[in-house]
């Protein structure tokens, strides 16, 4: 470690964080907490924070793009941002899957019009596959997944939240398996 850039100190210490917001750093616009498995480097002489540890960074985001795709709540224009982003696609590419113009996907994805039902469905499912390929330990049911009720009013009052729960770590792949617990 180098010097701490506040004090000069240079002892680092560690500490798993009861509680995470990693809204912030995986790009999402809904809230994704972390339960205890975040590890925060810490200065020893003057506690400033030096840096956080995110088990598999990688698959957490394919497990957050899963998780958001199986909640029934309509998608704002942010969240399907997300959602390409988090498949590394272009606004252009993600049309031509979904057999939409890229102009009809943009005014979707800048929440200028609310995307339909269809797409909608069409859109999670293609997250959804997209991102079983490495994250191969989540069931979801890609049919359930289409034929899924889409809950148009959202209580602004109550934010999307998905809290995340560090199940078990492979060994054999270094992957963190997560589980979401109901916010």
């Amino acid at each position: 470690m180098t010097n701490c850039s506040k004090c000069a100190n240079a002892k680092a210490e560690t500490r798993v964080l009861a509680e995470f917001d990693a809204s912030g750093l995986l790009g999402t616009p809904f809230v994704v907490l972390i339960h205890d498995a975040v590890k925060e480097k810490f200065c020893s002489g003057c506690e400033g924070i030096i840096g956080h540890v995110i088990p598999s960074p990688d698959n957490l985001v394919a497990v957050v793009a899963i998780l958001r795709a199986c909640n029934p709540i309509k998608l704002n224009g942010a969240e399907i941002r997300f959602f390409r982003k988090s498949v590394g696609l272009k606004a252009k590419e993600i049309a031509e899957r979904l057999d939409l113009t890229p102009e009809q996907f943009s005014r979707y994805e800048n929440g200028k019009k609310p995307i339909s039902d269809v797409y909608e469905k069409l859109l999670r499912a293609e997250v959804c596959l997209h991102h079983l390929e490495s994250v191969k330990k989540i069931d979801v049911d890609i049919r359930g997944l289409l034929a899924m009720n889409i809950v148009s009013v959202r209580d602004v009052a109550k934010p999307i939240t998905l809290r995340l729960i560090q199940v078990t770590i492979d060994d054999d792949d270094n992957k963190t398996k997560w589980r979401n617990e109901a916010a």
